[in-house]
């Protein structure tokens, strides 16, 4: 499970992009937590690989003209084979 660190801001809203390294998104979540399982939007398994992720939070501050903080990464996903034959 793909989740943040607790941090000591008030989160407003997540909103999770993953693509692969094509570039295809292949996920995307929205709401005031981040819980990814490694599953794309239709709930299939996404494959062992690397992806691209854009996290867009905007935090509840008295200045709501504040831009979103934009965050950007890579995530590897790692699966273990279940039988090897």
């Amino acid at each position: 499970m793909f989740t943040p660190l607790k941090c000591p801001r008030f989160v407003e809203q997540i909103h999770f992009v993953v693509y692969t390294r094509w570039g295809a998104k292949v996920y995307e979540g929205t709401g005031p937590t981040l819980s990814w399982d490694g599953r794309g939007s239709d709930g299939s398994v996404l494959p062992t690989g690397l992806y691209y992720y854009q996290a867009t939070v905007s935090f509840a501050v008295l200045d709501r003209n504040a831009p979103p903080l934009v965050l950007k990464s890579w995530v590897q996903i790692i699966r273990e084979e279940t039988s090897l034959r």
